[in-house]
């Protein structure tokens, strides 16, 4: 809700009618012209450093990294439109919004709209935001995102300009400075291009600005820059060294006055130029920026989610190769204790029955033998007689012929006729078998079988959700390649992998500055970080993989899942 401030206002407080309305919007207000200018022409010039405007309104946006002045830039045009002297500037922005944290954190906590009625009645509109590339992480960085955007969709319906402050005694943009510019063109669409200008701080003078223009990015190349030393940056600092040091000289005192009324005169051309540009321009609607930050965290999310089930098939493909391993285990017992049964083959000799026919058999324990298969005598019970008349005896003679006939050796077995007899049946081999069985070795294969089956069900379970996760993933990648798609086509950037590799040079950045500060736990939380954001690359670089075969390339999952799990383990999860 806004705050409005008198014009005439010098002791850097919000005046006693003052009336916070809303926690992202602040009004500071001057003693307005009367009547609006005419429509395409300049506005009746009044008294004041200021030229006049064609515009009724203007709204800017300021972006950029911690530390580069933008809540002191705002402070700035609020005092040159209250009219005030140099020796006059005060800070006017809500100090209830800093952060009161040091220089390598943002001192904005979070993005505020001004609004600054200048003296001759134009209204400016300025959102001041938080730094980016926060010492804190990019998870403070993402919350700062975050607030640029709802006070975007929430205050601003359009933009005029958009000014992105950097520091100007670096000849190339640095590290952190890329990080900034790729996050910041990955909010803003490509279509705000030409409404984007740079504002150097803490340029003296034109021959101490070496910046080179080439090192921005190509759709930036042909952006308006401008330079400044804030002359109120230099009136604070003058004060707070009163504060802890003698008073200057006269002579000191005149140096400086004479400094600051050069600084002063320089700025004011440089705002005057600015302003002019920024008249010109044609305002640009912001809804486009609302839908590319919704673009870019569902492309974060999309990410997250392929990581997270990349992560749950790391899991599955362990608990396979665990369950493989214990099917194994079992088969190779099962194999051990197979043969727990043992059985004996062996052939028997038993009594075939013969009912009409009959057979000279041996008598003898063991003989077994068939002396004269169906014999041809009638059926005969005195072994003498079988001596005497089978063809199975050899005849000799003997004074005692019964005798003689009873001692007759068996031309098939060797033994007397005394031992033959006939029988209805004779000798056969019959092959029977005998089991044993070792119950341990049943029991332990028994109990490997049930366990291996069991397995093999939980394999199967475990396969079957592995498919439905590999498919899940193409689902979410062709998601992401469709998001990816309309990203680039909307976005001024025009690559979210290209923002996050400026994220990941970022952190390897300050990761060196740890590693040179010998933080090691510094160190190794960057290397979580970045880690985090490779495997996001990863994912983003097997999607565009994909894409070009027409997404028929089911063996990716794969190569991604081996590829990034790699990273994973190192990975904090939440």
């Amino acid at each position: 809700m806004p705050m409005a401030m008198n014009g005439d206002l010098t002791s850097g407080r919000p005046s006693d009618d003052a009336r916070p309305v809303d926690d992202a919007q602040h009004h500071i207000a001057v003693s307005p012209a009367s009547g609006p200018a005419p429509t395409g022409s300049r506005r009746s010039s009044l008294p004041g450093p200021l030229q006049p405007l064609m515009k009724s309104e203007i709204t800017i946006i300021l972006v950029g990294e911690t530390g580069v002045g933008k809540t002191t830039f705002m402070s700035l045009l609020a005092n040159v439109a209250a009219r005030r002297s140099v020796l006059e500037f005060q800070p006017q922005h809500n100090r209830e919004n800093d952060s009161k944290l040091d220089a390598s954190k943002s001192q904005t906590k979070a993005a505020m709209l001004y609004e600054i009625q200048r003296y001759d009645g134009v209204l400016l509109r300025i959102l001041d935001t938080p730094g980016l590339c926060d010492t804190r992480g990019v998870e403070q960085d993402a919350v700062h995102k975050a607030s640029i955007a709802n006070a975007i969709r929430e205050h601003i319906g359009q933009v005029d300009a958009i000014l992105v402050m950097a520091n100007g005694t670096n000849e190339r943009l640095t590290v952190p400075t890329d990080y900034a510019l790729n996050t910041l063109s990955a909010m803003f669409p490509a279509s705000i291009a030409g409404n984007i200008g740079f504002l150097f701080t803490m340029v003296d003078n034109l021959l101490s600005f070496n910046f080179q223009q080439s090192s921005l990015p190509d759709c930036l190349q042909d952006a308006e820059l401008y330079t400044i030393q804030n002359p109120l940056a230099l009136v604070t600092k003058y004060r707070e060294r009163l504060q802890t040091a003698a008073l200057p000289t006269p002579s000191q005192a005149k140096i400086f006055h004479t400094l600051l009324t050069n600084v002063y005169d320089t700025t004011m051309e440089t705002l005057n130029s600015m302003f002019e540009w920024i008249d010109d321009l044609q305002p640009v609607p912001t809804a486009e920026i609302s839908v590319i930050y919704n673009m870019t965290t569902g492309i974060e999310s999309g990410i997250a989610d392929v990581l997270a089930r990349l992560r749950q098939m790391e899991r599955k493909r362990a608990e396979l190769s665990r369950l493989q391993h214990d099917i194994d285990s079992g088969q190779q017992v099962m194999k051990i204790n197979k043969q727990y049964e043992k059985i004996m083959r062996r052939e028997m000799h038993v009594q075939i029955d013969t009912p009409t026919r009959h057979t000279t058999q041996c008598t003898v324990a063991d003989c077994y033998s068939n002396c004269h298969q169906d014999c041809n005598l009638e059926f005969l019970l005195d072994p003498a007689q079988l001596g005497g008349k089978c063809t199975a005896f050899m005849v000799s003679r003997c004074n005692d012929r019964t005798r003689d006939a009873l001692e007759q050796t068996c031309t098939a077995c060797s033994h007397a006729a005394r031992e033959h007899r006939h029988f209805h049946s004779y000798w056969g081999l019959e092959t029977q078998e005998e089991r044993t069985v070792d119950h341990d070795a049943k029991m332990a294969y028994e109990k490997a079988e049930q366990e291996v089956e069991k397995y093999e069900k939980q394999k199967r379970l475990i396969e079957a959700s592995l498919t439905s996760l590999d498919d899940d993933i193409l689902t979410q990648e062709k998601r992401l390649s469709t998001l990816c798609d309309e990203f680039q086509q909307l976005a001024l950037t025009g690559n979210f992998a290209g923002h996050l590799a400026a994220t990941i040079r970022m952190l390897e950045y300050r990761r060196e500055s740890r590693k040179a500060a010998g933080d090691v736990d510094g160190m190794r939380s960057l290397t979580r970080v970045i880690e985090s954001l490779e495997a996001q690359m990863h994912v983003l670089q097997e999607v565009e993989q994909k894409k070009k075969a027409n997404w028929s390339l089911r063996d990716i999952p794969a190569r991604a899942f081996s590829a990034v799990t790699s990273i994973l383990p190192s990975i904090r999860w939440r």
